[in-house]
């Protein structure tokens, strides 16, 4: 059962949103506005799962996400990246950065939950 979620976004609104989205499903979240913030707070926090825009202005998702790789405790962090595109070429590119899954935004509230804790099952499941 998926229990903490880093969340990585410049984008204040969304991450007050997923806060109280997840919150209300017993799931904690911390949400980082800038990668540093994320890389200096995730290994005290011991995500289950870190939600990682894909455009931010000081990195993208897929930079973001091996620089976290990179840092002892979080070599194999379970990533799901959230983007605007909807270019299935791109999407796959996400995939293949090292994302379990993409999303693309806008996120719906009421599904956000669901998804995540189907991200986390199949992966759970598989290794």
């Amino acid at each position: 059962m998926l229990q903490r979620v880093l969340y990585v976004d410049d984008d204040e609104a969304l991450t007050e949103l997923a806060e109280l989205v997840l919150e209300m499903d017993d799931i904690k979240l911390l949400a980082c506005h800038t990668v540093a913030e994320a890389i200096e707070k995730a290994v005290d926090f011991a995500p289950d799962m870190v939600l990682i825009d894909r455009q931010m202005p000081d990195m993208d998702g897929p930079t973001t996400l091996r620089k976290m790789r990179a840092v002892a405790g979080l070599e194999d962090v379970l990533a799901v990246f959230l983007t605007a595109e909807n270019n299935p070429e791109r999407l796959a590119e996400r995939r293949a950065a090292g994302a379990a899954k993409v999303l693309s935004k806008p996120i719906e509230a009421q599904r956000v939950t669901e998804q995540l804790q189907a991200v986390f099952a199949r992966v759970q499941e598989s290794g």
